[in-house]
C-alpha cells in the first residue's frame, strides 16, 4: 500500500471518516462501532500506517497530532489523531462545535521511509525528515523546512533542538530518515443529493360494469 496512492474512493472515505469523527467528538456524538459498519474499508485502509492529522481554522493551524510509526490500521489512526488534534494539542485552545464551519482537516499519510547518512541525501524542499538519537526523536513533515528556507544542515539542527538534543549531534550515531507523504484534505464533504421519491403508479382507469340486459316479455 505504500507503493501506490490511494484511489479516489479511498481518499473520500478517509475524509468522511475524519469528519464524522471530528463532528461527533465536538457535539458529544462519538463515533461508534455501529457507525463503522457503514464504511467499506479496503485492504490499504486496514493496513497499519503512520499518519499525522492537522486541523486548520481560517487557514491557521489549530491542532496537530500523529505518529510516524504504523502502530494501528490507517482508519483507526484517523479516528485517534483527529480526536487528539481537536482537543488535546496543548499548543492550541481546544476546538468546539462553533469552529466546525471554518475548519479544514488535513491527513498526511506517511509513505516509505528511507534511511540516509547525512544532509547530502536530503531534499528539504520535498521530503519529510525524521531524526532519532538516545531515545529522543523529532520530525518535520514535507514542506516545513522549505517554508522556513532551511538548508538540509539547518533542518537537522532544528530537529535536534526539537528533540532536546545539542545542535550538531546528528553528525554521530543518529538515525536519520527521509519520507514522502500523501495528503488528503478538505472541508466537510457534501452530502449526496437526496433522491426524489419514485413516482406513484398511475391509477388504473375505472372499468364500467355493463348493466344487465333485461329480456323483453
Amino acid at each position: 500500500c505504500l507503493a501506490r496512492p490511494l484511489d479516489a474512493s479511498e481518499r473520500d472515505l478517509l475524509l468522511r471518516l475524519a469528519w464524522r469523527t471530528l463532528t461527533g467528538h465536538l457535539t458529544d456524538r462519538p463515533i461508534t462501532d455501529a457507525d463503522l459498519e457503514a464504511y467499506a474499508f479496503t485492504p490499504c485502509l486496514l493496513a497499519p500506517r503512520g499518519l499525522f492529522v492537522t486541523l486548520r481554522k481560517a487557514g491557521r493551524v489549530r491542532g496537530m497530532q500523529g505518529e510516524i510509526e504504523p502502530a494501528r490500521p490507517l482508519y483507526q489512526q484517523v479516528i485517534v489523531f483527529t480526536r487528539r488534534a481537536a482537543t488535546r494539542d496543548a499548543r492550541f485552545p481546544p476546538l468546539s462545535d462553533t469552529d466546525l464551519g471554518e475548519t479544514v482537516i488535513e491527513l498526511a499519510l506517511i509513505g516509505e521511509r528511507t534511511r540516509v547518512s547525512g544532509p547530502s541525501e536530503i531534499r528539504p524542499d520535498s521530503q519529510g525528515v525524521f531524526l532519532e538519537k538516545w531515545g529522543r526523536r523529532a520530525l518535520f513533515l514535507p514542506g516545513l523546512p522549505a517554508q522556513q528556507g532551511w538548508t538540509a544542515e539547518r533542518t537537522l539542527d532544528e530537529l535536534c533542538s526539537q528533540a532536546s538534543l545539542p545542535k550538531g549531534s546528528w553528525t554521530k550515531s543518529a538515525r536519520i530518515e527521509v519520507f514522502a507523504t500523501e495528503i488528503v484534505a478538505g472541508a466537510p464533504p457534501a452530502e449526496p443529493p437526496a433522491q426524489p421519491p419514485p413516482p406513484s403508479p398511475a391509477p388504473e382507469p375505472a372499468v364500467e360494469t355493463p348493466s344487465p340486459v333485461r329480456s323483453a316479455r
